[in-house]
């Protein structure tokens, strides 16, 4: 080998060097962030998967209340009671693991609308899901935060 070529060769490998020690630091700082978006997006969703038939399902039947009774169902507490849910609606809570179901207060005495939360608890602890149904309108939406 040359003398001209040495330099050269040593050039060329601290290019590569630099190329491969800047791909490192860019993964280092692109990924961890990434993972963990994606890690708290599965965690969201099976949240939902547990929570959303229930909430589905507790809608449905304060719906059939509604039609009987002419208002809501409202236990005592805003957090729900499995006990007093099962026993006024028939709606089973406990198929919904580390989650705690809420009703709001209604915001008029003769309020149309019930506004419905899941909370979470344990692995998904501060994911929530609310819904509302708008019995005048037969309409539920729900989000998720």
């Amino acid at each position: 080998m040359t003398e001209a070529a040495q330099p050269k060769s040593q050039a060329v490998l601290s290019s590569i060097l630099i190329a491969v020690a800047g791909a490192v630091i860019v993964a280092a700082i692109i990924l961890p962030p990434y993972w963990s978006s994606r890690r708290e997006s599965r965690r969201a969703e099976r949240f939902a998967a547990r929570a959303q038939p229930v909430l589905d399902a507790l809608i449905e039947a304060e719906r059939g209340y509604k039609e009987r009774q002419g208002k809501f169902w409202r236990d005592q507490n805003e957090i729900l009671s499995a006990e007093a849910v099962k026993q006024a609606l028939g709606v089973d809570l406990g198929a919904a693991t580390d989650c705690r179901f809420a009703i709001y207060p209604p915001d008029l005495v003769a309020d149309p609308t019930l506004r419905l939360a899941a909370r979470g608890t344990g692995e998904a602890e501060g994911i929530v899901i609310e819904c509302a149904y708008d019995a005048i309108a037969h309409t539920k939406t729900c989000k998720g935060s």
